[in-house]
């Protein structure tokens, strides 16, 4: 396997792994997290300690986000099962991953509305 011009992400572990995979990635090549990451640093007001909880939800949702915005097809994300991923908001009917896609991906289905359309 070839070696990745990727370099370790402390908070996005899938990326190095998959940078080195035949991943298909929305702009071309992996996302460069550094300037996000710093941003993240300086404005944290909690460092979780390794292997608690809440650092595996951190790490888990900056995973799910990278593959939600970045990965192009749905059967390289590994933060979720694509098959068996729905997401809904405020007892809305639930929309599986390709409907979500559909939509625009990423935060745009939070601003979907349930108002009737004149």
């Amino acid at each position: 396997m070839a070696t990745s011009s990727v370099k370790e992400d402390k908070y996005r572990p899938y990326l190095r792994e998959d940078s080195e995979k035949n991943i298909k990635w929305r702009f071309g090549t992996p996302p460069n997290y550094d300037a996000v990451n710093k941003l993240f640093e300086d404005g944290r007001t909690k460092e979780w300690p390794v292997g608690s909880l809440e650092e595996q939800v951190q790490t888990l949702v900056k995973n799910w986000e990278m593959e939600m915005f970045h990965k192009v097809d749905m059967d390289d994300y590994r933060s979720v099962d694509p098959k068996k991923y729905t997401f809904s908001l405020n007892g809305r009917k639930g929309i599986s991953l390709e409907e979500k896609r559909k939509l625009g991906g990423g935060y745009i289905p939070l601003l979907q509305t349930s108002l009737q359309r004149n």
